[in-house]
């Protein structure tokens, strides 16, 4: 439904995507910073962060919760784990 769909042809979809300066913060500075450089936008204004790979989606990210910190980046291992290793919280 959404893998290898253009941005536009999502947008016909869904009516429309928001890009990285368009999101919230918590979007922008910690599901992004998960995927630094790549071409995303979000659908609505939920969770959903979509990875473009040659003008095409190529993954789905659900970026929902608080999350923890490791290096500045949303690590997905502590949340899934519980892990308590993380020093900082989002």
């Amino acid at each position: 439904m959404i893998l290898s769909q253009t941005p536009h042809e999502l947008v016909h979809r869904f009516g429309y995507l928001k890009s990285i300066s368009e999101v919230r913060p918590y979007l922008r500075d910690y599901c992004w910073a998960a995927r630094p450089g790549s071409d995303v936008m979000f659908r609505r204004n939920g969770y959903l962060m979509i990875v473009f790979t040659n003008g095409r989606a190529s993954e789905t990210v659900t970026c929902k919760g608080e999350g923890k910190l490791c290096a500045d980046v949303v690590c997905y291992t502590c949340i899934a784990e519980k892990n308590d290793a993380c020093n900082q919280t989002a």
